[in-house]
């Protein structure tokens, strides 16, 4: 199980770039080069969220009682809950 977890760890924190934080969620992705895509869920303060990472875009989308702030390579958004927010990969 705790090798299980740290390869889901590596996936979600390294790949993905996902940082909990105590008032956001912070988006980075660095996706390896034969990588075409990620796709994850996981829940922070009852809010679901699924991400979708291409080398193009990122898509976030909420799904609970509270939006929760989503910084995505260091711009911050406030995406609407039920409703996909999709932002270009490409770091400015």
């Amino acid at each position: 199980m705790g090798v299980m977890g740290g390869s889901i760890d590596i996936v979600l924190r390294g790949f993905a770039g996902i940082n909990i934080l105590d008032d956001k969620v912070s988006i980075e992705p660095r996706l390896p080069k034969a990588w075409r895509s990620l796709k994850c869920r996981f829940v922070y303060k009852g809010v679901w969220f699924s991400l979708a990472i291409t080398r193009r875009n990122i898509t976030v989308t909420l799904k609970g009682q509270v939006a929760i702030p989503v910084e995505i390579n260091g711009r911050l958004y406030y995406p609407h809950l039920g409703r996909a927010l999709r932002v270009s990969a490409t770091r400015k």
